[in-house]
């Protein structure tokens, strides 16, 4: 939980930054958004790897592409309300901001390794369908 907690925290201070340029959220509704959309994104290259390995040992069909849309667009929602759930409503985000491992990183770095962590979130699940298929 706390790697959650740290790429909430510095995506929320790097959408902070860009204040001026959100116009319909805030920097943590922005960051909390961002983060289910990587978990989104880990949990298809999860089921891209099982998907895989299930085909080549045991030939059957895969699942059908739009119910798998369906499911995974309905599981982003879901997780998107959980976290906001935990770190508005439950005020997680307060106890993160005001504790004492967020000085554990540098913010310029916190930012930059939270905006990897993210870039390679969505470079994933496309080089694993690329180099695999």
């Amino acid at each position: 939980m706390q790697i959650l907690d740290l790429m909430l925290y510095y995506l929320a201070l790097h959408f902070e930054d860009y204040k001026d340029r959100l116009k319909w959220s805030s920097p943590l509704e922005r960051a909390i958004y961002a983060l289910g959309m990587i978990s989104v994104l880990w949990i298809i290259s999860i089921w891209e790897i099982v998907e895989l390995i299930t085909t080549k040992s045991i030939p059957f069909q895969s699942i059908n592409s739009t119910l798998f849309t369906v499911i995974t667009i309905g599981i982003g929602l879901g997780i998107m309300q959980f976290y906001s759930y935990i770190y508005i409503t439950k005020k997680r985000y307060m106890k993160i901001s005001n504790s004492e491992f967020r000085s554990s990183i540098n913010i310029r770095r916190g930012k930059i390794l939270a905006l990897g962590f993210g870039m390679f979130s969505f470079i994933l699940p496309f080089a694993i369908f690329m180099i695999f298929t």
